[in-house]
C-alpha cells in the first residue's frame, strides 16, 4: 500500500510540473529522472503505470538531453529530479 501511495504522489507531482511548464492536458511528454533514493526503485517498478498516467511516451532514468523543465521534488524526505519535454505521437499512432 505504501508503494501505491508513492506512485500516486509521483504522478501528482509530475502532473503539477506539466502544468507549471505550460503543457496542454493532451501533450505527450518525455520524462527523465534522477533519483538516488528509494523513489528511483519505485519509478522503475511502476514505470508503465506512471507513463500511462502522465502521458509519457518515454520514461528515462537519466537527465541527459534537453528538457523544457527540470525540477527537484521531495517526497517523504527523498528527492528526485524530473525533466519534462513535450514530444509528438509516434508514427502510426
Amino acid at each position: 500500500l505504501r508503494e501505491k501511495g508513492l506512485v500516486r504522489e509521483l504522478v501528482h507531482r509530475i502532473q503539477l510540473l506539466r502544468k507549471e511548464a505550460g503543457f496542454e492536458v493532451t501533450d505527450r511528454i518525455v520524462l527523465g529522472y534522477r533519483a538516488d533514493s528509494p523513489l528511483g526503485e519505485v519509478l522503475v517498478r511502476n514505470r508503465e503505470t506512471i507513463a500511462a498516467e502522465v502521458l509519457a511516451l518515454e520514461v528515462k532514468p537519466t537527465l541527459a538531453g534537453d528538457y523544457e523543465l527540470q525540477q527537484k521534488v521531495k517526497i517523504e524526505g527523498d528527492a528526485v529530479v524530473f525533466g519534462l519535454s513535450r514530444t509528438t505521437y509516434p508514427k502510426g499512432a
